[in-house]
């Protein structure tokens, strides 16, 4: 994909030779929507990211196991997997036994889970959201400012992600919803700093019902961390 003339990479500020799918385009199934959402990028920071792409799309497959999507599993891991096995035995030997609890508390079986390379996830996180910046924003986010670290929110009964309380759910949906697609595979909210528009607000929907919250802040500021 060719770049316009004359822009820089909205992640390091160097010179775009190429545009990025912003979230990496792996994660939707075929057809792919119409409007992705693509972004400057240089060759360097369009290129290493592949295979951490390749992990957060295997990480929002399975986060919530109430409602796989099956396109995405059937189409893109499960024929991936074919191609490189060893990247499922990976991916199974960090699977783990959890206690499954009814909304009520009530303990209802163990099954396996996943657990996720947390420092991992955050890289995509980090260029999903750098580059949603620009999008809505039109410039790249400064040097003084960092990605924080993100929070994962999954429907009930996940014990260990549990929803937002009523009061962010409120503020949240009060926010646009915009949509990648039909937004069954990816939307997004995110709320502007009025006196700092470079602190921002962002919660990113994946299937419907994976929520990963973060923001953007000075990193010199404590209060988030």
């Amino acid at each position: 994909m060719v770049r316009p003339p004359n822009m820089l990479c909205c992640f390091c500020g160097n010179p775009a030779l190429t545009m990025d799918h912003i979230p990496p385009d792996c994660i939707f199934p075929d057809p792919k929507p119409q409007n992705l959402i693509t972004v400057p990028a240089c060759a360097r920071c369009n290129q290493e990211s592949s295979l951490d792409d390749e992990y957060f799309r295997f990480f929002v497959a399975i986060a919530n196991s109430e409602r796989p999507p099956a396109k995405l599993i059937t189409q893109r891991i499960i024929e991936r997997s074919r191609k490189k096995p060893a990247l499922l035995q990976s991916h199974m030997r960090k699977t783990i036994k959890v206690d499954v609890y009814s909304e009520g508390g009530i303990f209802l079986e163990r099954c396996p889970a996943f657990r996720h390379d947390r420092v991992r996830v955050q890289k995509t996180v980090d260029k999903i959201v750098r580059g949603l910046f620009w999008f809505e924003q039109g410039y790249i986010l400064g040097d003084n400012y960092k990605v924080r670290k993100f929070e994962l929110y999954l429907p009930p009964p996940n014990k260990n992600h549990p929803v937002p309380d009523e009061k962010v759910q409120a503020a949240i949906l009060s926010l646009p919803r915009k949509k990648v697609g039909d937004g069954k595979v990816f939307a997004y909210r995110c709320a502007i700093d009025t006196k700092d528009p470079s602190i921002t607000g962002w919660f990113l929907e994946f299937f419907e019902t994976t929520l990963i919250m973060t923001m953007t802040d000075v990193k010199d500021d404590t209060t988030h961390q």
